[in-house]
């Protein structure tokens, strides 16, 4: 596990075998977290609750498959930067589907 951070305010969990985004301990200084290629399948909800403050979340190279598995991400309401490359919700037909719910993002 490697960590990023500057005054917290970023973590970097790249290539870690992490199943999911979960079970994070109250942060409000953290705004950026980096978790490309693990193997994410399922994010929790409540999430806001914890790390409220989060504006980039990076995704890539995970296994969200389902438009239903981000829900919870509709909570993060500061979530302005979302990187799902390389999962299987991505590949969806549907242009911006996956992140209609999430006012907040520029696509």
């Amino acid at each position: 596990m490697r960590l990023r951070c500057q005054n917290e305010d970023a973590i970097d969990f790249t290539d870690n075998d992490i199943p999911a985004l979960a079970n994070f301990p109250k942060n409000h200084r953290l705004k950026a977290l980096y978790l490309a290629l693990n193997r994410i399948t399922a994010i929790a909800s409540g999430l806001h609750n914890s790390i409220p403050n989060l504006d980039t979340l990076v995704l890539t190279q995970n296994s969200l498959s389902e438009l239903g598995d981000l829900d919870p991400l509709a909570e993060l309401k500061k979530l302005t930067h979302l990187t799902l490359l390389d999962n299987p919700v991505a590949s969806r037909e549907v242009s911006h589907a996956p992140v209609a719910h999430l006012p907040n993002l520029s696509i």
